[in-house]
């Protein structure tokens, strides 16, 4: 797995000129591709698979100057890519529509992971301008009203269903689904027919792991 370092602008100057040392060469090695941006810190789910289930946060969101200076550094190292997400919800921060543009106007594009809860009609339109630059990446984890109630703790999946149908239309979109269950694909993949759906391939997290891609 390839590490990523912050070189600062001093550092970038000592080595255009040759005055570095073998540290410094090492970190100019690597290079960022991506940068994760948390804009708040709450999420509206509890997924039994997720740490927040077990040890929710306090509400708290990314001030305006802070999120300015990540894109700036972002645009400053040569990132090209952000994604929204973390262990949180973005789209419950009410100036997503106003970040993804903010980043989008920087030549940035934004990947915006999302439950799909909160992804309204209202959002997807403010947020449709800059589609070029956007992904939106639904993580729905079933394919039924109950088993999602279960393994989210919410009973929002028939508004979920009803904005992965508007947004599809307006956005470029897909959903993952992290569930070891490989029916629960082929159920959404039934659903929404022209939007692409592939397991999650889940990473180590505390509580309930679910791991896809040992389903055969």
């Amino acid at each position: 797995m390839q590490r990523t370092y912050l070189i600062d602008k001093s550092a970038m100057k000592k080595l255009a000129s040759n005055k570095f040392d073998s540290q410094e060469v090492f970190i100019a090695q690597h290079n960022y591709k991506g940068l994760e941006i948390e804009i708040n810190t709450h999420c509206n789910f509890k997924c039994k698979f997720c740490p927040v289930s077990h040890s929710p946060r306090q509400i708290n969101f990314m001030s305006d100057s802070i999120y300015e200076l990540a894109i700036n550094r972002a645009v400053d190292y040569g990132i090209n890519e952000i994604s929204l997400n973390h262990y949180s919800e973005p789209t419950l921060n009410f100036s997503l529509s106003r970040r993804i543009t903010q980043a989008a106007a920087n030549g940035l594009t934004v990947t915006l992971f999302s439950n799909g809860s909160n992804l309204s009609a209202s959002l997807v339109n403010k947020i449709t301008s800059v589609s070029t630059h956007l992904q939106v990446v639904i993580n729905l984890p079933e394919a039924t009203p109950t088993a999602h109630q279960e393994t989210t703790q919410s009973k929002t999946f028939s508004t979920i269903i009803s904005n992965i149908k508007y947004a599809q239309n307006h956005l470029p979109l897909k959903i993952v689904v992290n569930n070891k269950d490989s029916q629960v694909v082929k159920q959404l993949s039934s659903m929404f027919s022209n939007v692409e759906v592939q397991h999650w391939e889940t990473d180590d997290r505390a509580g309930e792991i679910y791991l896809p891609q040992l389903t055969k």
